[in-house]
């Protein structure tokens, strides 16, 4: 079994509701479908439309509750400044940039969106929080016994901060925010907290440059951006290399 989580470059739907959560098809021409159909392996695909990576936490954590243990995990990673909140049956709101929504009812709210970025979203804590997420992707994955591999899907904000190259390059990215009061005390727990994650960091199998990267533009639709037919052709295989290299399946 191949279990994959991300956002809707992962998903194994289409249509008007792609964000409601099941909607499966596994004949739709997208990665993971082919990748199961590949490896001969039955797939469990939670990726979800406008999908956060807190949101595959939370999902991860249903999998080892429940004593599940793929043989590989696939997680897509979406980008860092997305979040989630609970909804009623076990769903999610999704939190982005552009829309609230929520996985059960696939209702879009503005107010909860507005809410969010105007009260909760902070550059420096997202970015913070997307290596302490994870952090706790990968424990979940060593915890639950299966191997895994973390990719970064598109996120090219994240890959261009490049952070884990130096511990120069920390502290001046934290200090930029604190130019005026580098004596606060949250300044120094981040450089502290983000050079011990860089540290862990080396041992993660954590891809940060995204998988956007490997695609040309007629490799992607034109209307929205998404990988077209080509474009997840070439993912499954990109993905489906690093699996067979790990001789798990």
């Amino acid at each position: 079994m191949i279990y994959v989580n991300g956002d809707s470059w992962s998903m194994s739907s289409s249509g008007d509701n792609s964000h409601v959560w099941p909607n499966y098809d596994p004949d739709l021409p997208m990665w993971p479908n082919m990748l199961a159909k590949d490896l001969d392996q039955e797939l469990i695909n939670e990726s979800m439309g406008c999908g956060s990576n807190s949101r595959i936490v939370d999902c991860l954590e249903d999998i080892l509750l429940c004593n599940h243990k793929p043989n590989f995990i696939v997680l897509a990673l979406s980008c860092f400044h997305r979040w989630h909140l609970p909804t009623v049956e076990r769903g999610h709101w999704v939190i982005g940039p552009l829309v609230a929504l929520n996985t059960v009812t696939g209702k879009k709210d503005e107010y909860i969106q507005k809410w969010f970025y105007a009260n909760c979203d902070d550059y420096l804590d997202s970015v913070f929080r997307h290596y302490k997420t994870v952090r706790q992707l990968v424990n979940l994955c060593e915890q639950i016994g299966s191997k895994y591999v973390v990719f970064n899907t598109w996120d090219e904000d994240i890959y261009k901060l490049n952070l884990f190259q130096s511990n120069n390059k920390i502290e001046n990215f934290v200090t930029d925010f604190y130019k005026n009061d580098k004596g606060h005390p949250a300044r120094q727990r981040y450089i502290q907290a983000f050079t011990e994650l860089r540290k862990l960091s080396k041992s993660w199998n954590y891809f940060e440059k995204p998988l956007a990267k490997i695609l040309s533009p007629e490799h992607l639709k034109q209307n929205d951006g998404h990988p077209n037919k080509d474009g997840n052709t070439i993912i499954k295989d990109y993905i489906k290399n690093y699996i067979l290299q790990q001789e798990v399946i």
